[in-house]
């Protein structure tokens, strides 16, 4: 059992500076995912959508951990979902898991074999005793995550519905 999404505003502005950044990397514009907050972020390039993606804060460098814990209620399902979406209406159009590591912005671009690779299994705050701070998860491993920095600027994009989600 899971409580609802929280977070703090050290998160928001942590998001704001990493779209900004990202915005600088890849010469997008990020959004707010009006259609499906769970999937928090979508880069526009011109007025198509060229990524989807959900943008977490972490309070930890890249190498603390060997893997990065995603809910699979408040991420993981929905960028699946989504990802079924896209590929039936024959779109290229990625989804992707950005980390945003005290040491950089790393991203994870998710494809539906993901599904039955990764790790699933309970995740949150063990120690406490509380119920509502566990919750499913997906474990995909720190190391197949990619350092923004070092990914070129978008291809073209394709044009894509808004309506998808």
């Amino acid at each position: 059992m899971s409580r609802p999404r929280y977070e703090k505003p050290k998160h928001r502005e942590a998001r704001k500076e990493a779209r900004r950044e990202i915005e600088r990397i890849l010469g997008v514009e990020c959004h707010d995912n009006t259609a499906d907050p769970r999937i928090n972020t979508i880069f526009l390039k011109g007025e198509h959508i060229v990524t989807y993606a959900d943008i977490r804060p972490r309070d930890n460098p890249s190498t603390a951990y060997r893997d990065v814990m995603l809910s699979e209620r408040d991420f993981w399902d929905p960028a699946m979902q989504l990802l079924r979406k896209l590929q039936k209406a024959g779109s290229k159009v990625p989804v992707l898991a950005v980390s945003v590591f005290t040491d950089g912005i790393y991203y994870l671009k998710l494809d539906l074999s993901m599904d039955d690779k990764v790790e699933r299994r309970v995740g949150g705050r063990k120690d406490r005793g509380d119920e509502y701070d566990q919750e499913m998860c997906r474990f995909p491993l720190t190391s197949w995550f990619k350092r923004m920095e070092d990914v070129g600027k978008p291809k073209d994009p394709e044009p894509v519905q808004r309506d998808l989600l």
